[in-house]
């Protein structure tokens, strides 16, 4: 549904809990269920399927779980499945129109919620819809409707702190969030979000304490590690983040993001051979990045490649004119390569705010 939430199904599966009985009945779930405790839910659903003591309430429970988490397919399995249990379409149905809309079933979903003439689920459902066709004003005006009418929704509250965050309304967002992990206060996915909200904000240090609250509850969850790495990267603390990257699991740590982000970290250190072939492992990324570029040209300098320093340097200070070190960078590498003219122009064309930065002097 949201381009985070399907980050967020790193969730655990079940594992070690034995049967059923006691602690997978509907009264443990539900209890879990009020903690946010996504994962947990899950294991303890698991286990009374396991011990062949799944009932209605359980199927039921287990849809509003996988909501919570963005699982469409699996919240409308399990709620066609405790409807078909006993328990009523009214409950049932405008519950099953948001795991439509979740999995991109606009017209079917829209269909069933104003079929159950229930204001909350019509307003998620547009809310749902618009999200997803890239109309942030129209979700955002849909799920404002939605949380007057059920303002305790959490899952509701974090998909309009994604909006908001989308929109800029970052005080709106992070009070959603502080909100939904008050009441929720296992809930993975409002730690995230709010994480991802101050680095929308470029609040790295904050958005590193919420990812660290993330990991605590899920040690192993990939958005929090990620996101954890690139927070720590934003506060400028290479040593840091280095020995972060060195700790994450190895189906992390080779995606192609993180190869981008660990070239930068080895440019930065200055270890430049290392660097390059860290750039080369992150494919088509690198020339997405203008910071990376920017680097590159750096790691060509140290090497010797004075021609490709400046057609990197170039290209970052095409796309970040702002920046005075990539003025100087740029400045350099056409000194290295013997152009004195094109530097003197370089240097006549720093513009006037940059002019008494630190890197620029004495170039």
């Amino acid at each position: 549904m949201l381009p985070l939430a399907a980050a967020l199904l790193l969730l655990p599966s079940a594992c070690g809990l034995g049967g059923g009985g006691d602690a997978a009945s509907p009264e443990a779930i539900r209890a879990e269920l009020e903690k946010g405790n996504f994962g947990r839910v899950r294991s303890l659903v698991a286990a009374a399927y396991e011990a062949g003591e799944t009932t209605a309430e359980t199927r039921f429970l287990a849809g509003i779980s996988d909501l919570a988490i963005g699982n469409g397919i699996g919240a409308e399995s399990n709620f066609v499945a405790a409807r078909k249990s006993g328990i009523s379409a009214r409950k049932i149905n405008p519950l099953l129109a948001e795991a439509l809309a979740r999995q991109g079933k606009g017209e079917a979903a829209a269909a069933l919620a104003a079929k159950t003439g229930d204001q909350s689920a019509i307003a998620i459902v547009a809310g749902l819809i618009a999200w997803r066709t890239g109309d942030s004003a129209a979700a955002r005006e849909a799920f404002d409707r939605a949380h007057a009418i059920a303002p305790s929704n959490h899952r509701l509250s974090l998909d309009l702190a994604e909006v908001n965050g989308e929109v800029g309304l970052f005080p709106d967002a992070l009070a959603l969030t502080a909100k939904a992990i008050r009441d929720e206060p296992r809930n993975i996915r409002a730690y995230n979000f709010a994480a991802h909200i101050y680095m929308r904000e470029a609040k790295f240090a904050e958005a590193s304490r919420a990812y660290d609250a993330a990991l605590k509850i899920l040690p192993g969850n990939g958005t929090a590690l990620t996101g954890k790495a690139f927070a720590l990267y934003g506060t400028k603390d290479w040593v840091k983040t280095d020995k972060f990257l060195a700790s994450l699991p190895q189906n992390i740590a080779a995606r192609e993001d993180i190869q981008l982000l660990r070239g930068k970290i080895a440019a930065r250190r200055k270890r430049y051979d290392e660097a390059r072939t860290l750039f080369s492992d992150s494919g088509e990324m690198l020339y997405q990045d203008d910071e990376a570029v920017f680097l590159i040209g750096q790691v060509f300098s140290h090497q010797g490649q004075q021609f490709k320093a400046v057609r990197m340097m170039e290209a970052a200070v095409r796309a970040r004119p702002d920046l005075a070190e990539y003025h100087a960078g740029l400045i350099t590498a056409y000194r290295a390569v013997g152009d004195n003219a094109a530097a003197a122009k370089r240097i006549a064309a720093i513009p006037e705010n940059l002019r008494a930065a630190p890197e620029l002097q004495g170039l």
